[in-house]
């Protein structure tokens, strides 16, 4: 078994007759590893691609499928997909296969989690190739991103411009691509992008609002926080994944209010308690704390219970509860 991560993945490596495990829980990189895999066999040989679904896989149907070459073809690529949900009698089945592999075709799992305290799951882990495909945990983890899609887009951003596109963006590789496309496709034949580029295709964006929204719940600027809570609402955000948003911007205020009150420096909470944040939006964090208190965070998180609570079950307008309940959290004692 080797194993490596989505972004090392080599597609010179790829040959017909390896088999692959993609482990984690991010599509973008599940698809992006299984696309390079299918576009590398289509080109060199002539596959049939056969997909197949675990939740829908039985092992008779499997036990053709690994066995029997097509007849239309020599080779064949085969790609389960949330192998995870297979039932134990099809799982086995799929394992039993790697008793004896075939050399024409190439067999692709993926799966969000696996247990290798099963026996067909460590068979099969073992006779593969794992790639995890594990979705950003930090913010350093997509300006690696960042930096390998304009290499391989060929476009450049000074260090100031990529600070400026990832505070802007969610910690979502999925999400990331298609603000870095939009960009791309603005841009056109210009090799470098700039602030502005940024500014013009991102800044009225959702991840735009979203990075304005925490500077205001940090600010507690009730006026701009509600103007933006608004406009979020308009563009078809649902209030539960505002909600959520806000309840993560204070759980990030409330370790940096605790880290204080322990007599953490900045230098400290910045380096070693924010790798959950874009380093670009550190700051704003930093900043929030200086407009709480430690003992505000009692009211602001009963604020967060009971918005849940009320969006959950009350028969009311859902924008006036979340709107009601953020105004609650921004109320100083």
């Amino acid at each position: 078994m080797s194993k490596i991560e989505a972004f090392q993945f080599n597609p010179s490596t790829i040959s017909l007759g390896n088999n692959y495990l993609l482990v984690g829980g991010d599509p973008y990189l599940t698809d992006m590893v299984s696309d390079m895999i299918r576009h590398k066999l289509r080109d060199k040989y002539q596959i049939d691609l056969i997909i197949m679904y675990g939740d829908e896989a039985k092992a008779a149907q499997m036990n053709d499928l690994l066995d029997t070459l097509s007849i239309f073809s020599s080779s064949k690529l085969i790609l389960f997909r949330n192998a995870d949900m297979m039932d134990k009698k099809e799982m086995e089945c799929l394992s039993n296969y790697f008793d004896a592999p075939s050399e024409q075709q190439t067999v692709v799992i993926t799966a969000e989690k696996i247990d290798t305290k099963l026996s067909a799951w460590k068979h099969i882990r073992d006779n593969c190739m794992v790639v995890t495909c594990d979705p950003p945990r930090y913010g350093k983890a997509m300006s690696s991103w960042l930096n390998k899609e304009l290499a391989r887009q060929g476009k450049s951003m000074s260090p100031k411009t990529k600070d400026l596109f990832l505070e802007r963006i969610e910690l979502d590789y999925a999400d990331a691509a298609n603000e870095l496309q939009k960009l791309v496709l603005l841009t056109g034949a210009n090799k470098q992008i700039s602030e502005l580029d940024v500014m013009n295709s991102i800044g009225s964006s959702r991840a735009g609002t979203q990075v304005d929204f925490f500077r205001s719940l940090g600010n507690r600027d009730t006026r701009k926080c509600i103007e933006l809570l608004n406009r979020m609402l308009a563009s078809e955000w649902e209030p539960l994944q505002v909600l959520s948003l806000v309840t993560r911007f204070y759980n990030v205020v409330y370790r940096v209010l605790i880290l204080m009150q322990n007599r953490v420096s900045i230098a400290e909470i910045k380096a070693r308690y924010l790798k959950d944040v874009y380093q670009s939006q550190e700051q704003t964090y930093i900043n929030a704390a200086s407009s709480y208190r430690l003992e505000d965070m009692v009211s602001v998180f009963e604020a967060l219970l009971e918005t849940d609570a009320r969006l959950k079950s009350s028969a009311g307008s859902p924008e006036v509860i979340l709107t009601m309940g953020v105004l609650a959290m921004l109320e100083k004692s």
